[in-house]
């Protein structure tokens, strides 16, 4: 982020996939290449940013609100129209967010809403002292206030919503977005300020909706919400980051500082173009993959740099090889949590290759040959070097074969035991394949791939 200051609270993404960011007295502009300040002056901290169908940018700060357009020269510019403000509305305090609506632009303040349209502002007082938020809800403003919650009319009155007798004043959402099961889903905060965590509001009725999350979401305080383009969910909270959640609000995966984020304090999250979500956090903003079709697992998940691991799902778990033995994908201890590979075995052996053989695991590695069992617990069966491949017959779990350095080798259990039973001496072959008719193919470094027999009488390789 060149020369912005830490904070970002607010984020939009234009057409083109430009990014504009707002920071403090400016907003910043990226465009995958390059970073810009665009000054918004007396503004203090942009904390309201949209963008119409037509590219127009709308900025709202502290006291200060107005649009950026391209100018002559291509570059967007700040064009204020504060004072444009009818003289009653006083001074507008922080203005939290800006709405792109067919209405008009809309910006949220403590003490008043207004709606940029035709040119002029319209007015509407709040009458409130605190925090005042609003939302778009497909075909009216929701705004929050203490006394309930409301939506403008036209003239400068408010029309309540829902069931007076609901107090829902005593509930301040912090986001709402489209929730799986219709309505809208709301990040809740309580009487003094305590978090109440996720609801459902069906334009009536307000229903609490308990999670899985509840006591993280409360300890960390639930701040913010956006829902992805593929229906997934990104909350942000004050002191843990924020959590990616899939189309039916189930947890997924944390995104904090243990996952790459440059601080927990995780603000706004602006989804662009290419299947990533920006997190603004209070040390700048981050970029996270978030691609649908793959999870990307690293140091956060207990991996450490190595070549070639192998990887195998066993008994309904998935096993990792590494330079100094067998890993295991556990899951979190607690939500949100990451899952991460841990020492399983006690092998302590570089492994090549792995292989169910029955209810055991067959492990090629470079010290040898290693049966595991159910339990986890490994024997060695030989010490044969260099094993590269195993491949187990399909026709019998209780055969199998080893490609090695220096020969290739048929294994059989009997009574329990594995036995080498033939070998090709002085067959080097890294790679083990079994056609449908039960045919051997072996892989070599540099003699090609040759077909193997066993036949009663000995062995054949061609």
């Amino acid at each position: 982020m060149n020369g912005g200051l830490n904070q970002v609270w607010s984020g939009a993404c234009a057409s083109d996939g430009t990014l504009l960011f707002g920071n403090f007295d400016r907003v910043l502009e990226y465009d995958g290449q390059t970073w810009r300040q665009i000054a918004v002056p007396n503004a203090a901290y942009v904390r309201g940013l949209a963008i119409d169908a037509a590219g127009t940018a709308w900025v709202a700060g502290v006291n200060e609100l107005g649009r950026i357009d391209r100018g002559p020269d291509g570059r967007r510019t700040f064009t204020s129209l504060r004072a444009l403000v009818p003289r009653e509305a006083g001074d507008l305090g922080t203005l939290w967010q800006v709405h792109v609506t067919p209405q008009g632009i809309w910006f949220q303040g403590n003490t008043a809403l207004l709606r940029w349209r035709d040119g002029k502002f319209d007015y509407w007082p709040t009458h409130e002292k605190g925090i005042v938020l609003s939302f778009w809800l497909g075909d009216h403003l929701l705004v929050a206030l203490t006394r309930g919650w409301f939506k403008p009319r036209e003239g400068g009155r408010w029309e309540e919503l829902g069931d007076p007798a609901d107090k829902l004043g005593t509930y301040f959402p912090h986001f709402a977005i489209p929730h799986p099961r219709g309505g809208w889903l709301l990040g809740l905060e309580g009487d003094h300020g305590v978090v109440a965590g996720l609801g459902r509001w069906d334009g009536k009725k307000l229903t609490l909706e308990p999670h899985p999350l509840d006591e993280f979401f409360k300890a960390r305080r639930l701040y913010g919400g956006v829902r992805l383009a593929d229906g997934r969910y990104v909350l942000t909270t004050l002191q843990g980051g924020a959590v990616l959640l899939d189309r039916d609000l189930n947890f997924l995966a944390p995104l904090n500082e243990d996952t790459g984020l440059e601080s927990s304090a995780a603000v706004s999250a602006t989804p662009d173009c290419h299947d990533a979500v920006w997190i603004g956090t209070e040390w700048g903003v981050s970029r996270v993959e978030l691609h649908p079709a793959y999870t990307w697992f690293g140091a956060a998940n207990g991996l450490r740099r190595h070549a070639s691991p192998m990887l195998q799902r066993w008994q309904g778990r998935l096993l990792m090889s590494g330079a100094d033995g067998l890993n295991r994908l556990e899951p979190p201890l607690a939500l949100p949590g990451v899952a991460r590979f841990q020492r399983w075995s006690a092998i302590d052996d570089k492994i090549w290759a792995m292989r169910p053989a029955g209810d055991t695991l067959l492990v090629g590695a470079l010290g040898g040959l290693w049966e595991i069992d159910a339990r986890g617990t490994p024997r060695k069966v030989a010490s044969v070097t260099n094993i590269f491949d195993v491949a187990v017959a399909r026709a019998s779990p209780d055969v199998a074969y080893t490609a090695t350095l220096r020969a290739f080798l048929r294994w059989r259990r009997i009574a329990g035991e594995w036995r080498e039973v033939d070998r090709l001496p002085d067959v080097r072959g890294n790679s083990i394949g079994e056609d449908g008719d039960g045919r051997l193919w072996l892989g070599t470094d540099n003699q090609g791939v040759w077909r193997v027999e066993f036949p009663r009488t000995g062995s054949r390789w061609r």
